[in-house]
């Protein structure tokens, strides 16, 4: 039996996923919100499965009318 280990991500590899900056990560590491992590020494690391949980949680839209107002 093979076992699965998760593929584990540094701060600008998730940073290239979603468009975003590494100060936009670290931000949201300090305020609370934003993608689950791990600390790992002095390194800080994602779970790629958190990283696409977390796109999931917003919506697919049609409509730019459709977004709502208080977004990130």
């Amino acid at each position: 039996m093979k076992t699965v280990i998760p593929k584990l991500l540094k701060q600008g590899e998730v940073a290239e996923i979603i468009r975003k900056s590494e100060a936009w990560l670290e931000r949201k590491r300090w305020e609370g919100g934003g993608i689950p992590f791990r600390k790992m020494g002095r390194s800080v690391l994602y779970y790629e499965a958190d990283v696409l949980d977390w796109i999931k949680k917003y919506p697919s839209l049609t409509s730019t009318s459709k977004v709502d107002e208080g977004g990130e």
